[in-house]
């Protein structure tokens, strides 16, 4: 689940038993992973969400898949006036070419601008956070995140400067914006591209 600090909460479904789980925020994203065998029905998901839901604010998705190794450049968010206390968020997923095979492939995103708002205290108004999406058996920062691995600070960045500066590579990344106030700024720029890998035997 995501908030405006980030992901704030998850949770791992793992095994067939039907589940009810509450959690709170704003976002919720859904992963499902599979190891390439095709035994069973996938899953079914409903939820419900507060009764008061502000359907006022403008709705965009693009569906878009990188092609691979075709470097693809990203605005985020698009140039513009935010909207007081926006949430947006930015998925940039991977493409598995090989169907029913299971492939050790990645991408690697580079961050190439961000500018968001700063007050005059020097203090971050609006605030992005990146995580990239891993394989689970890699060592996640604490609190555990499954899929997830912060790349910023945890209280997010706003500033060139508060780049870590490695390329983010995972199987994708997501991309949180979080405002407090109306800004024009530039946000975020990057760049994202998946390089060719081949099958491997399970």
């Amino acid at each position: 689940m995501i908030d405006s600090t980030g992901i704030s909460q998850s949770y791992t479904f793992e095994d067939t038993t039907p589940d009810f789980v509450v959690l709170y925020g704003t976002v919720a994203i859904v992963l499902f992973q599979t190891d390439g065998t095709w035994h069973f029905d996938g899953f079914a998901l409903s939820y419900t969400a507060e009764e008061e839901i502000d359907a006022t604010l403008k709705h965009y998705e693009d569906h878009a898949i990188i092609g691979i190794e075709n470097k693809t450049t990203l605005k985020f968010p698009e140039s513009g006036v935010y909207q007081n206390s926006e949430l947006s968020v930015l998925t940039v997923m991977g493409k598995n070419i090989h169907i029913g095979q299971y492939i050790d492939w990645h991408m690697d995103v580079d961050v190439r601008s961000v500018q968001l708002e700063v007050g005059s205290d020097g203090q971050c108004r609006d605030k992005i956070h990146i995580y990239q999406i891993v394989t689970p058996d890699l060592p996640p920062e604490q609190p555990k995140l499954n899929h997830f691995r912060r790349y910023t600070p945890s209280e997010g960045m706003c500033q060139w400067t508060d780049i870590p500066g490695d390329l983010i590579q995972g199987y994708g990344i997501v991309v949180i914006l979080a405002t407090d106030e109306q800004g024009t700024t530039s946000g975020l720029g990057l760049d994202a591209w998946q390089l060719p890998q081949l099958p491997k035997s399970i």
